[in-house]
């Protein structure tokens, strides 16, 4: 916050959301989240946090991202979620861990799991992924990787995820 004065961002404890500057991201996503968040400086947020979303226009993230990376990208996950937000969270605590302790924790068969994502922090779950697939209107990236393009999420992605593992398991 000191080297980028300009970025704002939400800070994760438990149940509880704090944030730091909020600006017009920040509101919005605050908002489509149905969720509350109490403003304090960041001396009187609580530790320990268990994710942070920094917000701001996309050429201030990238710039947040590579400062961070370049400081402590071994320690932590640095990805974005869309344009404007980009999450921080310890390393290897993303997606794909969850779908791993998932897959551990239930039981299931590795290769019977199917995986939807629209941007780059969906790639780790996407890997573990049989099929990986993406809705049309996914970041770039998502497509470049190699994700199984369907059609929009407006259009239905999750429907033709079903229709192409009906084919599968029919």
């Amino acid at each position: 916050a000191r080297a980028i004065p300009e970025i704002g961002f939400e800070a994760y404890n438990h149940d509880d959301i704090y944030v730091y500057q909020p600006n017009a991201v920040t509101r919005n996503h605050l908002t489509r989240a149905g969720m509350d968040a109490a403003e304090v400086p960041i001396s009187r947020m609580p530790l320990p946090w268990s994710k942070v979303i920094l917000q701001q226009r996309n050429e201030v993230l990238l710039r947040v991202q590579r400062y961070m990376l370049e400081r402590w990208g071994e320690l932590y996950e640095i990805i974005f979620s869309n344009l404007v937000l980009l999450e921080l969270t310890r390393k290897g605590s993303n997606k794909g861990g969850m779908v791993d302790y998932l897959v551990k924790y239930l039981g299931m068969d590795p290769k019977k799991v199917y995986c939807v994502g629209d941007n780059q922090n969906d790639l780790p779950m996407l890997s573990r992924s049989a099929i990986p697939f993406a809705p049309a209107n996914c970041a770039p990236e998502v497509k470049e990787w190699g994700a199984r393009v369907l059609c929009s999420c407006e259009e239905g992605c999750l429907a033709q995820v079903v229709e192409e593992l009906d084919k599968i398991y029919a």
